[in-house]
């Protein structure tokens, strides 16, 4: 047996197969089972291929001397249904990148997710999920929903939780003029919610 063949013996399946090109991506098959296949030029970008079909992008990469991957998402040459092989070398460039920097990019991914959920969480939101879910521990819940209802809702439905500054604040407490259940008038939305 000669060092080639050792070394062809050796190879992992991903690594016998050709690299990836945009003309070799809109021909692949799907095979009996799964498999990978290098997309060049970016190192640690894969193409998952499964016998279903379905097609996935994959970076892999060693951080602190432990390997990790990450799945960038669906595979499509035509990029309608999914990433591009550019648009996935992009992508995998900037994964790189923060390998390189002892960046996990499996965190960066999951806190841009977050993040981009916290940033979709109106005011409105965290209000109504807050009396929802019962653990406002005031004795008058029913007064507190009213209030919020009648004189905060308008102002502060679609205000991103994030984005609640100064100016919010003021729209609150400059609201109208208005009486209160004993007769007393009161100045400003603030002035109902106590």
């Amino acid at each position: 047996v000669s060092s080639h063949d050792i070394r062809v013996i050796l190879m992992s399946d991903a690594e016998r197969r050709p690299l990836l090109n945009a003309q070799a991506f809109k021909n692949v098959r799907p095979e009996d089972s799964e498999f990978f296949q290098r997309a060049g030029e970016v190192p640690g970008l894969f193409l998952r291929v499964r016998p279903s079909g379905a097609m996935s992008w994959v970076y892999r990469f060693r951080l602190h001397n432990q390997p990790d991957k990450v799945t960038l998402g669906p595979a499509d040459p035509a990029g309608r249904k999914g990433l591009t092989l550019k648009e996935a070398r992009d992508l995998a460039g900037n994964y790189r990148k923060l390998v390189s920097a002892g960046k996990s990019p499996r965190f960066e991914v999951e806190r841009k997710l977050a993040q981009e959920e916290a940033n979709t969480i109106s005011f409105a939101q965290v209000f109504d999920d807050l009396y929802q879910g019962g653990t406002h521990g005031e004795s008058r819940p029913e007064e507190s929903i009213l209030i919020f209802d009648r004189d905060l809702r308008a102002a502060l439905k679609s205000v991103p939780i994030v984005d609640f500054g100064p100016g919010h604040f003021a729209k609150i407490i400059s609201g109208p003029t208005w009486r209160h259940s004993t007769g007393l008038l009161k100045h400003g939305k603030i002035a109902a919610a106590y």
